[in-house]
């Protein structure tokens, strides 16, 4: 087993894709939470899926995010999906990720990657910092765990 044998892994949201969408579905919180409890249990416990030692959710103001995503379909010249249109949906994605952050404290790591300016004469895009200090500060997050604990 690779994992069992020290070989690093990393994965795009798997688990944790069905949980910022599919448990925002949810109205009622505690519902939610049991929501996100189950899924949990389901993805790690029953199905054996391997359990991150580090997630990290690179959080973005849901309007920043939709102009980023308007941008890149633009170029793509192809049309938002169903969630990517819908600013309703990737709000409340938002809240129900940083909620699960809030249930894993011991693997979810948040790392804010832009704000939202203050002036509504500025574009948009300007409160989100670059990819190198991003990456600067993802680095930081993920480099403890490739370190050899011998």
């Amino acid at each position: 087993d690779l994992v069992k044998g020290g070989v690093h892994i990393v994965s795009n949201r798997y688990t944790q894709s069905n949980i910022g969408f599919q448990a925002s579905k949810i109205e009622d919180r505690e519902e939610r939470t049991k929501f996100i409890e189950w899924l949990s249990d389901l993805e790690y416990q029953i199905l054996g899926i391997p359990r991150p030692d580090l997630v990290l959710l690179l959080d973005l103001d849901p309007e920043i995010a939709r102009e980023l995503k308007v941008r890149q379909r633009k170029e793509q010249a192809i049309s938002l999906d169903a969630h990517e249109s819908d600013f309703n949906i990737m709000t409340r994605a938002r809240e129900t990720y940083l909620e699960a952050a809030k249930l894993f404290p011991d693997s979810w790591t948040v790392i804010s990657v832009g704000t939202r300016p203050t002036s509504p004469n500025i574009d948009i895009l300007s409160g989100m910092h670059t990819k190198e200090v991003i990456h600067e500060m993802v680095w930081t997050k993920v480099k403890p765990l490739l370190v050899d604990k011998q």
